[in-house]
């Protein structure tokens, strides 16, 4: 018989490495328990010692005992060998798992230009498009810097470059910054090249959560800034954040760690932070001055404990900035929180003995193990097997003749079970209305997922169609220059799809950055002055009168164009700028999809060319511009006659959360349904071996985080007691059980169920129907049994 398939429920697990000449320092239990469902959970501490390196990983092993015959002793149980060569043996490596994300810059042809890369708040100096690996490097550790409190010289991240086409990607290996790390964002504006385009893309997600118990706080950074070359050597103004639909009072850009920790600490909704800033001071002009504070959530107001898992983004509320159009305020998530971890062996044999041992490891091998711990997983009872029904004999029997059931069964007491205590035989002729519990989870609206589908081109005159692809469906034909809504439109063609439901879709000129001029402007003024950059010609071979550029964030046609200066065709009403970068039409459109109905992150669009498509070099670009954030995070824990259940995820599906249900002793068997409503799902509760009217289920929803987080029980169908109903609780005593139903009613229909009942609570019960209960004078009933056939399900 080959051994059972081992799954391991959010495992989180680190190693230690010892040397060898070291005791474990650590202490491992394994445990069982009523609410566990035949799983045993394992938790241990991190050793004292580390052996002088930082642990990478441990190494988990379970086997069984064997046995070994002996002439005088029979079988003698042997201690666990560990070995692979068990058939019981298993193990698991959980490692420490470094963040991995990949920088890919895109070329269709040769291309030149810089571009930048940015992180929490801090935004690199530019990078050539052939940038080697050290510098890049160099450049992301300067973004990490505020991560790296000491200075230690150890790297940050390590970088590797390859080529990429006509380009590079670098792969950056996150070395001293643990989790599940923000994505690096990156600006390619500044390349030039046929379909030029830098993006990040995250290969490894990382995770630092070592042993049982131990979870990752949220990290979050919040940060102003102004453009450059619009006065951005200094910052004014104030703004407000909310979390979970609280806001704070106005803060003050040069508010302090302190000042910050205040404002977020007075919301209902969040109990404790750690704030630090991360501020700059210009030194001159074009060194921009920024403002940054790197809150780290430690306790919401709802928590009993800490460890709230992924929670929502700090919201940007209302601001008052002295120039607004060029003064960017925004959110970074740094690095993901976690709910704690917890180690968990499944699909084992129940009622067999297992043995646990954990071992740590760093970069010098493996330590010495901890004691070995061991635990007796066990379940509910199966259904009982053999049950048979039948009727008395009228010449053995006459006084029962008519009014009784004889019922047997097989008490065999299954290969791994806990014993079986008692059996419950129950009888009745017809279950009107079974008890129908939901439950329901439900918050405020997330972060909803927005994309860009970004069309240009070298030259007017884009034509033709292409098609976008979302999970494998595609849409119908859309126009190269399909409005945003509307017949025809991008948002009826994807709300067509079967995948996608409620979108909402913008759409705008795109633009493309020259790179190569830098401009003067002043407030009111329909004149745009050359004062630098590495073009040195006629701006007649750059901009032409009619074209479209995009200045300080405003649209304006050219009217004339000069050697060194562009005219406008209305004056400019944004803030005076100095040398900055201008932006010109690409011949194309940009939309915005800001996925509505969809919870979460997305899968990205795919965008291909199709009929009649045409043009000087036209490109379809699909990025990110927002990922989605379910609002929902945490657990929750059910509750039943008395008894409650181990913590549940926030987004457990209906196998789990029937596995939970069915773990309590007051619980025999239900069935579960789970439908997603807004932000959450309704799970619809079945009870199927707790007839009649049941207690409502009880839900702690502490644990759940999100803005508005909440669940909650109603009754849906109030079960009713089954007519002519009996039962009897009768001691397992022997191998084949007996018992004798008497008084029932002549004439009638009965349902007979088994089910036995350990210390776990009662398993599933085998049920039978009787024919017509009548052996009045001539009937032909009379001496009829028959067997009912049973599955055996396994927990």
């Amino acid at each position: 018989m080959g051994g059972p398939r081992h799954t391991f429920g959010n495992v989180g697990v680190v190693l230690l490495l010892l040397f060898s000449q070291c005791p474990p320092a650590f202490t491992a239990d394994l445990i069982s328990s009523n609410y566990q469902f035949g799983d045993l959970r394992l938790n241990y501490l991190p050793p004292a010692n580390d052996g002088g390196e930082p642990i990478s990983k441990y190494k988990i092993e379970w086997d069984t005992s064997g046995t070994v015959a002996d002439s005088n002793n029979g079988n003698i149980a042997l201690e666990p060998s560990f070995s692979s060569s068990s058939q019981n043996y298993g193990f698991a490596e959980v490692t420490n798992v470094r963040e991995e994300q990949e920088i890919i810059v895109s070329c269709r042809s040769a291309c030149l230009g810089t571009f930048q890369l940015s992180w929490g708040g801090r935004i690199a100096d530019p990078l050539r498009v052939d940038a080697t690996s050290e510098r890049v490097e160099t450049a992301i550790q300067h973004l990490l810097d505020p991560f790296n409190p000491n200075g230690d010289t150890f790297p940050l991240v390590r970088v590797s470059r390859k080529a990429n086409g006509f380009a590079y990607k670098w792969k950056v290996v996150f070395l001293g910054i643990h989790g599940d790390i923000g994505l690096i964002k990156a600006d390619g504006d500044r390349l030039v090249g046929g379909g030029a385009s830098v993006r990040v893309e995250e290969v490894t997600s990382g995770s630092s959560d070592l042993y049982p118990g131990a979870y990752t706080h949220e990290i979050q950074t919040v940060s102003v800034r102004k453009r450059i070359g619009f006065g951005c050597e200094a910052i004014s103004g104030s703004f407000e954040v909310s979390f979970e639909g609280r806001a704070t009072a106005q803060i003050d850009v040069d508010a302090s760690a302190e000042d910050f920790k205040d404002a977020l600490e007075s919301l209902s909704t969040i109990h404790t932070v750690h704030v630090r800033t991360d501020h700059h001071e210009s030194v001159g002009i074009a060194d921009c001055a920024s403002r940054s504070w790197i809150v780290t959530f430690t306790h919401l107001v709802h928590e009993n404990r800490q460890g709230a898992g992924d929670i929502g983004l700090l919201q940007l509320g209302s601001s008052s900035f002295d120039e607004p159009t060029v003064t960017q305020l925004s959110v970074f998530e740094n690095i993901k929180g976690t709910n704690p971890r917890s180690f968990t062996l499944r699909g084992l044999h129940t009622g067999m003995m297992y043995y646990c041992r954990v071992s740590a490891y760093n970069s010098l091998g493996y330590g010495l193990s901890s004691l070995t711990v061991s635990a007796t997983p066990k379940d509910q009872p199966s259904r009982p097997d053999k049950v048979i029904l039948g009727l008395p004999d009228p010449a053995t029997d006459s006084v029962n003749a008519g009014t009784s059931l004889l019922v047997s069964w097989d008490a065999d007491n299954e290969y791994g079970s806990d014993a079986i205590t008692d059996y419950s035989v129950e009888w009745y002729s017809e279950v009107n209305d079974v008890e129908v519990q939901k439950l329901t989870t439900s918050a405020s609206d997330g972060i909803t997922e927005v994309q860009s589908i970004k069309i240009s081109a070298e030259a007017e005159g884009i034509t033709g169609y292409f098609t976008l692809t979302f999970n494998e469906e595609a849409t119908e034909l859309i126009a190269h220059d399909a409005d945003a809504d509307g017949d025809e439109s991008i948002e009826m063609k994807l709300e067509r799809l079967s995948t996608v439901g409620d979108v909402e879709v913008s759409r705008e000129y795109s633009w493309k950055s020259i790179t190569d001029v830098e401009f003067d402007f002043a407030s009111s003024s329909d004149v745009l002055s050359r004062t630098g950059g590495s073009y040195a010609g006629n701006l007649v071979g750059i901009f032409a009168a009619g074209e479209m550029i995009n200045v300080g964030g405003e649209v304006h046609t050219i009217s004339s164009v000069g050697s060194t200066f562009l005219m406008l065709n209305t004056p400019y009403s944004g803030p005076s700028a100095v040398s900055v970068h201008i932006l010109k039409w690409s011949f194309g459109y940009e939309w915005l999809v800001t996925f509505n109905s969809h919870v979460g992150p997305q899968p990205l669009l795919q965008a291909s060319p199709s009929n009649n498509w045409a043009g000087i070099n036209p490109i379809i670009g699909i990025s990110r511009v927002r990922e989605g954030l379910q609002p929902l995070s945490g657990t929750i824990r059910l509750g039943f006659e008395g008894e409650r259940t181990l913590p549940i995820p926030y987004d457990a599906d209906a196998s789990l959360m029937k596995q939970a249900l069915e773990s309590l002793t007051t619980i025999g068997e239900v069935d579960v349904a789970r439908f997603d409503n807004n932000n959450g799902h309704n799970y619809f509760v079945t009870f199927l071996s707790e007839l009649g009217d049941r207690e409502q289920l009880t839900v702690d929803d502490l644990q759940l985080t999100g803005p508005d987080a909440r669940a909650s029980v109603a009754t849906l169908v109030e079960g009713t007691d089954p007519s002519n109903y009996g039962s009897v609780l009768i001691p397992r005593n022997s191998q084949l059980m007996k018992y004798q139903i008497k008084s029932l009613n002549n004439g009638v229909s009965y349902f007979v169920r088994v089910r036995g009942r350990n210390s776990n609570g009662y398993g599933y019960a085998a049920f039978g129907i009787t024919v017509a209960n009548d052996t009045s004078e001539g009937s032909n009933v009379a001496d009829v049994g028959f067997y009912v056939s049973l599955e055996w399900i396994s927990h």
